[in-house]
């Protein structure tokens, strides 16, 4: 499920209606280390915020994120979350993201549009991902949020936004992010291809937890990004107004299965249930590097590693 309720606390939610101002309740600023998209002082004028309505197309987790982050660094923005139900509207609401109907969109373009809408809400993605398309304007920018699904899993290579991707016609779930990708570029957007996305009560080391044993190898590597992180870098891509690019998110920190764990367990936070690993072969993952886009965008994530997170939470320096 990617519904908002499940992603940020409710008791954040409904602190400081109708913006929450990150800083005051993740531990960190949320004015985007590194000069990603750092808090700026925007007229709240509204002639002089022409250009800064945002369209988010599939505002849950990670799209919600986006839109709280963007109203902080653009004040007075119209910020518009298009859902396919009313179910989360009331909650989209008291983050100050004017919800509506995919039903009802009538034709209105928008400045920036991101699309965070997953594969597995849609019968058919390409249509979807081209209707919103057509509400871009093309004055800011237009952004798909992709996945690192889409390359190959060579030990010998260290991935990076331009590394091999899959064949397509033996990945058809990656063929459809691929063709997601090119449908967008074409149109003069851009593609973030964004890591194993996790917060504390959600991503892989929860799903391990609730699993007690996998079928995996314990070395195996995953690659992660934040949440928040995975947000920060949107605004910074919107931000940047860049074209036709492809951008990477992930921590620079590749960690184990095993390794993982063992951060939920130092924590404190998982109770004493220890997940098992039953295999020792198959895939050893990928290490990536996303240098590249951390250089284009002026941008870095808060949190380095998936352990330098655990960290924080285990000593209630972060909630989410």
């Amino acid at each position: 499920k990617n519904g908002i309720s499940n992603c940020i606390p409710k008791k954040i939610c409904k602190l400081n209606s109708p913006r929450v101002p990150f800083q005051l309740h993740f531990g960190r600023s949320m004015a985007l280390q590194g000069g990603s998209v750092e808090a700026s002082s925007v007229s709240t004028n509204s002639a002089e915020n022409v250009g800064k309505e945002l369209l988010i197309v599939g505002p849950g987790v990670l799209g919600s994120l986006v839109g709280i982050m963007w109203l902080e660094n653009n004040t007075d923005a119209r910020v518009m979350g298009q859902t396919n139900t009313d179910t989360k509207h009331k909650e989209l609401k008291d983050l100050g993201i004017i919800p509506r109907l995919k039903c009802d969109a009538d034709g209105e373009t928008f400045s920036n549009v991101i699309f965070c809408a997953p594969p597995s809400g849609s019968e058919d993605y390409l249509a979807e991902i081209a209707a919103a398309v057509k509400l871009w304007n093309g004055t800011g920018v237009l952004m798909f949020t992709s996945s690192t699904a889409v390359y190959t899993e060579d030990p010998a290579i260290l991935y990076t936004e331009d590394s091999p991707q899959v064949d397509r016609e033996q990945n058809p779930r990656a063929a459809r992010l691929m063709d997601a990708e090119e449908l967008v570029m074409a149109a003069g957007g851009c593609a973030v291809r964004l890591a194993g996305l996790y917060h504390a009560q959600r991503g892989a080391h929860m799903y391990y937890l609730k699993a007690k044993e996998v079928p995996v190898r314990p070395d195996g590597l995953l690659n992660l990004i934040h949440y928040q992180d995975a947000a920060s870098l949107c605004v910074a891509v919107m931000s940047s107004g860049l074209k036709s690019r492809v951008f990477l998110g992930c921590d620079n920190n590749p960690v184990s299965k095993e390794d993982m764990m063992d951060a939920c367990y130092a924590s404190g936070k998982f109770g004493d249930d220890k997940v098992v690993f039953t295999s020792t072969v198959g895939s050893t993952g990928r290490s990536m590097n996303d240098d590249a886009t951390r250089s284009a965008v002026n941008w870095k994530p808060t949190y380095d590693s998936f352990q330098l997170f655990m960290k924080e939470y285990s000593e209630d320096n972060v909630i989410f």
